[in-house]
């Protein structure tokens, strides 16, 4: 009978000892249980990231190949006026060469005929 205590109270201590670690694998399981779903929500917001980077990307594509077609359009109108002025202040020189020619002409057959 003392044998079958001794025994009895080894198992109760074994028993105890089985519950312990038992709640414990319960709380380690709820813990990794809580660490997936975090990782679930991280991953959709990493993700829905992840899209928003793809769609702002795009964008700033779209708007840097726009700002350099303008910038090539500007310099090609800008050349096209400079252009163009230069022929118009070449124009304006003849003339006025040929303006400055006659009156001079006038002031010698002026000058000449006093």
């Amino acid at each position: 009978m003392a044998n079958e205590s001794i025994q009895r109270t080894q198992l109760d201590r074994i028993e105890g000892s089985l519950e312990h670690v038992d709640a414990r694998v319960g709380q380690v399981l709820e813990r990794m249980a809580r660490v997936e779903e975090r990782q679930d929500n991280l991953g959709a917001m990493v993700e829905s990231h992840r899209v928003k980077l793809e769609s702002h990307e795009r964008r700033i594509g779209a708007a840097e190949l726009h700002q350099a077609v303008q910038e090539r359009t500007q310099d090609s109108d800008s050349r096209r006026s400079d252009g163009r002025w230069s022929g118009a202040g070449a124009i304006g020189m003849v003339l006025m060469g040929g303006l400055l020619s006659f009156v001079a002409y006038l002031a010698i057959n002026y000058l000449e005929n006093l």
